[in-house]
Parts: structure tokens; C-alpha cells; sequence
């Protein structure tokens, strides 16, 4: 059957769908307590290289104590590689807070086609089949093929930086 001319799914077709696939929603991973993240930046192999290198300066400066180069040494690659993971963790934490704020762009309902008519659903509840109608200024709720536009333009800064709505066609 043509997209184009097609009623949309049947309220129950869309319930079955839903029961089979599951919601339209992104599952959140397991959370890493904050003192793991933390702890795993010291499991970088050039930290463990240069961990191996303070313990060799301190083992020296433990055999002999006139050569305080090797303390001084020791000392300062502990905190090169304290100062190092600490800026990767906080790297890492902030790279996860952006991609916590694109799920919170996700729009709470959306408006499908079923039965032939136009109705609001919660985007969860959006299954595969059904046709999305966008307007001005709507959130796109999930991937989507498109099968009929007009003068439609698409701002994704948000996802890749670029500045400037683009126009979708379905030809895209």
C-alpha cells in the first residue's frame, strides 16, 4: 500500500505493536557511581606507566636517601597523574551531562495518523508504522522516514553544530 494514501495504523494495531516492540524511549544505562568513574582514569595505561615510574623514583629514594631527586621526582609524577585523571574525569562528566540534555529534548507527545484520523499520543507510544504529522515548530519524536513534505527545514545544531536549518524533501 502507498504511504501516502494509507489510514495511518488501527488503534489496536498500534496497542499490539506497542505490547510487541516496546515504548519509543531510549533505555538509560547503569549507573556508575561517581568515585568509579573517578577511580577508572587511573586504568589508562600511560597512568599505570607513569604510577610505575613515581614507584621506581621512591624504591631509589628508598635505597638511598642523599639523592632527593628521586623524592622530588616520585612526587611529581603522583601528581601529574592525579592532576591528568582529574581533568579526564571531569572531561567525561561533562561530555555525559550534553548527552543527558539531548534526551530531555525529546518531546513529551506527537501527533500520528491512526484509523484515518489525526491524533496526540505520547511519544513513547510511538511504534513502527505510524505516520507522524509535523508542523512548525514540532520535535522530531523519533527516526523517521518521510513520505510527503512541504517546505520543511530541519535545525539540528543541537546534534551537529551546524548553524542553519537544512530542507528536507523526501527525495533526502
Amino acid at each position: 500500500q502507498n504511504p501516502k494514501e494509507s489510514k495511518g495504523l488501527s488503534e489496536q494495531e498500534g496497542k499490539n505493536r506497542l505490547l510487541c516492540d516496546g515504548l519509543n524511549a531510549m533505555t538509560p544505562p547503569k549507573q556508575t557511581p561517581e568515585i568509579v568513574k573517578f577511580l577508572m582514569q587511573f586504568t589508562n595505561m600511560f597512568m599505570i606507566l607513569l604510577m610505575v615510574a613515581s614507584a621506581l623514583s621512591f624504591l631509589a629514594y628508598g635505597l638511598d636517601k642523599t639523592e632527593a631527586v628521586n623524592l622530588y621526582c616520585g612526587s611529581a609524577l603522583v601528581i601529574i597523574v592525579f592532576l591528568q585523571c582529574l581533568a579526564s574525569y571531569l572531561e567525561e562528566r561533562k561530555s555525559h551531562a550534553v548527552m543527558n540534555s539531548l534526551k530531555s529534548m525529546m518531546p513529551s507527545q506527537c501527533s500520528v495518523c491512526r484509523d484515518g484520523l489525526p491524533r496526540r499520543i505520547l511519544a513513547s507510544e510511538l511504534v513502527i508504522g505510524d505516520i507522524v504529522l509535523l508542523k512548525g515548530g514540532d520535535r522530531v519524536p523519533a527516526d523517521l522516514r518521510l513520505i510527503q513534505t512541504s517546505g520543511l527545514k530541519v535545525e539540528s545544531s543541537s546534534l551537529t553544530g551546524e548553524p542553519d536549518a537544512f530542507e528536507m524533501s523526501v527525495a533526502h
